[in-house]
């Protein structure tokens, strides 16, 4: 039991940490990937920290089946010619990490086509950023932004106990709900805040499971 608290713990750090993966087989455009990681945590009090940093896809894998996976954020080149593209090395994360961010660059002249096979492969890839020294740092610190902006949004959703019945939905912040207790003789629960008791028709269980 204490090894699967210290385990759960972990994850719990890790997911607070947003672990970020850059993989580019050119040293240059890494080197590009990360100090537009550093530049955006310069001016954002979100939590990043690059754990993967590799120029071969080969090498990325075997780092996220050891480290455990959730939520990550992956800059990948969408052409390595290590035997492994961009887009095969996506479809295989995607299958390690359902709710991961890919965010892929690549040169101007395989713009189109790097759009269409993320497509294709239905990667649900965040962005596209092309490989232009002008602007790229500028468009990854948007997509981080965009990331974080989400991530934002789920844990505000996170934070809410959410109560429905056929005519209405109502929203409780968690924060304030004192205590629920089940009503006797009847197949409710009243949920007590600062402001209200709502009788609601359900059990404890149920309304656990929520």
């Amino acid at each position: 039991i204490n090894r699967q608290i210290r385990e759960t713990e972990k994850k719990w750090e890790r997911n607070q940490m947003n672990e970020i993966y850059l993989c580019d087989s050119e040293l240059f455009w890494l080197q590009r990937m990360e100090r537009a990681v550093n530049s955006f945590q310069i001016r954002s009090d979100w939590e990043l920290s690059v754990v993967g940093r590799t120029r071969s896809p080969r090498e990325l894998l075997p780092l996220l089946q050891s480290r455990g996976t959730g939520t990550g954020i992956y800059l990948l080149d969408v052409g390595h010619g290590t035997g492994m593209d961009g887009m095969e090395l996506g479809a295989e994360i995607r299958r390690l990490d359902g709710d991961a961010f890919l965010i892929y660059v690549t040169s101007h002249e395989n713009l189109a086509g790097a759009a269409l096979e993320a497509f294709r492969r239905r990667l649900l890839a965040l962005d596209l950023i092309v490989k232009d020294p002008r602007d790229f740092q500028d468009r990854i610190c948007q997509s981080l932004s965009c990331i974080e902006e989400i991530l934002a949004r789920r844990e505000d959703e996170a934070e809410l106990l959410t109560l429905e019945n056929r005519s209405s939905h109502r929203f409780f912040p968690k924060k304030e709900i004192y205590f629920i207790e089940s009503v006797k003789g009847f197949r409710q629960i009243a949920l007590h805040t600062a402001s209200e008791v709502y009788r609601y028709p359900a059990t404890l269980r149920e309304c656990c499971a929520k």
